[in-house]
């Protein structure tokens, strides 16, 4: 009779982690036999033991993610063994160290309930309505010390209390919160999540049949009647089964309709609000949305009047000027005028359409301005420069006398047109041997 004897597999076993380091429930932990020189790996087969449990693993590696305690509160020792054996002689390998203990810590079991601000709370289907503050309290857990850690999908701002398990959230579209709770002593953590879901609601926008400077309707009085008009934010029509709309002039009343008629009987300065109120079937809860728009209706600037200065100084209306002499003008300000000025000759200044501009009158000429405030409405007021016309001025009598007539006198005569003995004054100029001299006469 032959007998014979096999060697016992020789391996080794090799873990992801080290004996006593934290092991949170459900981190992957990875065990692994490796064969020691000399040993075949084909000819092994391997056979793994959980507590005592076999597990569905027959290969030379095995990944668990054991979760520790049904009741999520203390530490769970988990035992795990390899047993491996030759596949012909079924020979086993020594078990000395083919053993591993891990200790599981329990997971936080974190909830997360939704409260609007009256303190009733919101189901996981309840629809409510864009940025309305809502109240997300996490489970107030116990007996470690937990962190609290929020998350939302927008990224929008998330207030704290003066609980760290809860925060106001103020969500404009359906978001999904999340909150994290952290053991501060093991560093285990789980999540929970959430979704608020809000009821979609128009943007919305106010048109108007105006003329619109700075976001306000801008008319003249008596003007044609301004439609006010509510639209989507891209200009789409909103449609009228979908919605309420309610419009109030300066807080009161004062249609229900899409669009409003607006008069322009009178200056004045009026605000209007529209409500956009959703009446889809399939919610009972109403977001109303608004917009509002000012329209101001306007006098002709009918105050303007022009000042003339003549080196700056006033030039009253029954004053001349001479001919060329230069004259500022000035159309007192007005706030946001455009300015347009012309003559009554047909000069129309274009390159002067500012509240001043100087003129240089060759003759007595009217000056007209044309104001026109930001609502296109106009008025016209004039104003006459006086001018004199400059003398031509002819002197009479010149002779040539020769140096040895010195001392003979004669005479020099001026003629200017037009004169008047009154109003013109007549002054001399002559030089004598490089000086200069005056005389008036």
């Amino acid at each position: 009779t032959t007998i014979y004897v096999y060697d016992r597999p020789q391996v080794v076993l090799e873990k992801s982690m080290s004996e006593g380091e934290t092991y949170c429930a459900g981190d992957p932990i990875t065990l692994s036999v490796k064969p020691l020189d000399g040993t075949n790996a084909d000819d092994l087969k391997y056979q793994w033991l959980r507590n005592n449990e076999v597990l569905p693993e027959t290969s030379a590696t095995l990944v668990d993610r054991p979760m520790g305690a049904a009741d999520n509160l203390n530490d769970t020792v988990y035992n795990y063994v390899a047993i491996v054996q030759n596949k012909h002689s079924l020979c086993q390998a020594d078990m000395t160290n083919l053993t591993f203990s891990v200790t599981v810590k329990p997971l936080p079991v974190p909830t997360i309930s939704v409260y609007d601000n009256n303190g009733d709370p919101i189901t996981a289907s309840q629809l409510i309505c864009p940025n309305r503050n809502i109240r997300l309290q996490g489970t107030n857990l116990s007996g470690k010390p937990f962190e609290y850690i929020w998350y939302s999908q927008n990224e929008e701002d998330i207030a704290p209390t003066n609980k760290p398990n809860e925060v106001w959230v103020s969500p404009a579209t359906t978001t999904t919160y999340t909150l994290t709770v952290r053991n501060k002593e093991t560093g285990c953590e789980r999540s929970a999540t959430t979704t608020v879901h809000v009821q979609p609601v128009p943007n919305i926008m106010i048109t108007s049949s105006a003329k619109v400077v700075d976001g306000k309707s801008v008319a003249c009085v008596n003007d044609p009647e301004i439609i006010l008009k509510v639209v989507a934010a891209d200009g789409s029509e909103l449609n009228m089964k979908n919605y309420v709309f309610y419009w109030y002039e300066d807080g009161k009343d004062f249609g229900k309709s899409a669009e409003i008629v607006v008069d322009a009987l009178a200056a004045s300065l009026r605000t209007y609000t529209v409500e956009v109120v959703s009446r889809v079937a399939s919610t009972s809860i109403e977001c109303p949305v608004t917009a509002t728009h000012q329209v101001e209706v306007m006098d002709a600037p009918t105050t303007v009047t022009i000042d003339a200065y003549v080196d700056d100084v006033v030039l009253p209306e029954s004053s001349f000027v001479c001919a060329g002499s230069a004259v500022k003008l000035e159309a007192k300000k007005q706030p946001n005028m455009t300015y347009e000025w012309r003559d009554n000759w047909g000069t129309i200044y274009t390159e002067n359409n500012k509240q001043t501009f100087e003129v240089y009158p060759q003759k007595t000429t009217t000056y007209t301005v044309k104001v026109t405030n930001m609502a296109g409405c106009s008025y016209e007021v004039s104003r006459q420069i006086l001018v004199n016309a400059l003398p031509t001025v002819t002197v009479s009598g010149i002779k040539t006398f020769c140096l040895e007539e010195v001392g003979r006198t004669f005479t020099l005569t001026a003629a200017s047109n037009p004169y008047s003995s009154k109003n013109t004054e007549i002054v001399w100029t002559y030089q004598v041997n490089g000086g200069t001299n005056t005389y008036k006469g």
